[in-house]
């Protein structure tokens, strides 16, 4: 069925106002919200939440920047700062409905430094109010919200991405993310060795990198051997 509606003030004294915006029209071919404004059509923008996975350093904080429409686009002033909810962060955007967005997860540190996600931007279309789902590192944008798994490397005293070892000493790390294994192990540097199941020996003082890749990813942990 057609719906039409016009918004009127009352005052007290039984006074009516109407809306000089004149008539707006809808179809009600489902159950819907449509939003109104005094002198202005339907409400034009649409909330687009995003909510992200990502491993944070003590005073980090995540923001969603991008170009979707507003001033500014990719500059932290005009991005979303994402909050700490649950196990993932989320934070909103008002964007103009059917605007392309494109948009890439940044981390501040308290010494207002920031770091790029690696992962390539993400993108979507504000056809309507929705949640994003993203994660550090990963590029893919799930549209129902829930944010894609992010791959880490874990193992004991593994922390932040780095891991601390005494020359001589030994560790075992995992891939968490997958339930696949993972299809091969390496380090770049003479400092560490690792075996092909992940178990990783502290050959001399000196930092490298120990990757795995699983799923086609690669995911990696520095190592630190003193």
């Amino acid at each position: 069925h057609a719906v039409t509606a016009r918004l009127v003030k009352v005052d007290a004294s039984g006074r009516t106002t109407w809306d000089k915006i004149g008539d707006v029209k809808a179809t009600a071919d489902r159950s819907k919200t449509v939003g109104l404004k005094w002198d202005n059509a339907v409400d034009k923008t649409v909330d687009v939440t995003i909510n992200a996975a990502a491993d944070l350093k003590s005073g980090e904080t995540l923001y969603a920047v991008g170009d979707w429409g507003q001033s500014n686009a990719w500059k932290r002033g005009s991005g979303v700062r994402l909050a700490k909810s649950g196990n993932m962060y989320t934070g909103t955007a008002k964007v103009d409905k059917g605007h392309a967005m494109a948009f890439r997860l940044i981390k501040v540190d308290a010494s207002g430094r920031t770091t790029w996600d690696p992962a390539k931007d993400r993108k979507s279309t504000a056809d309507r109010t929705k949640s994003l789902g993203v994660a550090w590192n990963v590029s893919t944008v799930n549209e129902d919200g829930v944010p894609p798994v992010s791959l880490s490397i874990t193992g004991a005293g593994v922390k932040d991405g780095e891991l601390s070892l005494s020359a001589g000493s030994l560790a075992q790390l995992s891939v968490a993310g997958s339930s696949s294994k993972a299809d091969m192990w390496w380090s770049d540097g003479a400092a560490v060795a690792v075996s092909g199941t992940g178990n990783v020996y502290a050959v001399q003082a000196g930092t490298a990198k120990v990757s795995a890749k699983v799923d086609g990813k690669t995911v990696s942990v520095t190592v630190t051997v003193k």
